[in-house]
């Protein structure tokens, strides 16, 4: 039986010169040069990320601006269905029944118990179950009735017309279409069939 020969260290013998040649070749950090990317990858990448820059942050500006006018439409459409409900159980809009006519009363008489008469009391509402939700777009609860002041989008938030019982909002890319309430049948008057 044949044994390999033993070498002055005691190990296997070194495999021929050939082999070790065909060695993949140490990294320049092993070889002590510097180590890195180089500029040409480092502009690729860079190059790169910017046009998906470029692609993603119009399409998510576009989102937030949507989900911002979804939030507006469905505080709307909440506002106006308690003003319908106050109205049918009134017969009158939020903020008239009162000699003076101001958004807090308006807003009172929707998120507050009332009488008959709109005055604080226990027979009717609320007919929201919190405050008046902000306008996502500006933050503001408040809100103005009657006329419209434009220019006001900072500071307002909601727009109530008396005279139609529609709510708004101030900066709103779009005004929703609710049909007012008929007003009530006084004595014999028919009730009109739209």
């Amino acid at each position: 039986m044949k044994t390999a020969p033993a070498t002055a260290s005691g190990g296997r013998c070194r495999p021929p010169v050939a082999h070790r040649l065909r060695r993949r070749p140490c990294s320049s950090a092993a070889r002590g040069g510097p180590s890195g990317f180089t500029l040409v990858e480092l502009l690729i990448v860079a190059i790169v990320l910017s046009l998906l820059a470029a692609v993603a942050i119009p399409h998510f500006g576009n989102r937030s601006r949507e989900a911002k006018q979804a939030a507006i439409d469905q505080n709307l459409a909440i506002l106006n269905k308690a003003v319908e409900l106050y109205y049918l159980n009134h017969g009158a809009y939020p903020g008239t029944l009162a000699e003076e006519t101001s958004w807090e009363i308006f807003a009172d008489q929707l998120t507050l118990p009332t009488a008959r008469d709109g005055s604080p009391g226990e027979s009717y509402g609320p007919y929201l179950r919190t405050d008046i939700p902000p306008n996502p777009l500006n933050g503001s609860e408040l809100g103005t009735i009657g006329t419209m002041h434009f220019g006001q989008e900072q500071i307002y938030g909601w727009h109530f017309d008396p005279a139609t019982g529609i709510v708004s909002a101030y900066g709103s890319d779009k005004e929703l279409e609710f049909e007012p309430l008929p007003p009530e049948p006084k004595g014999d008057e028919p009730i009109p069939v739209p």
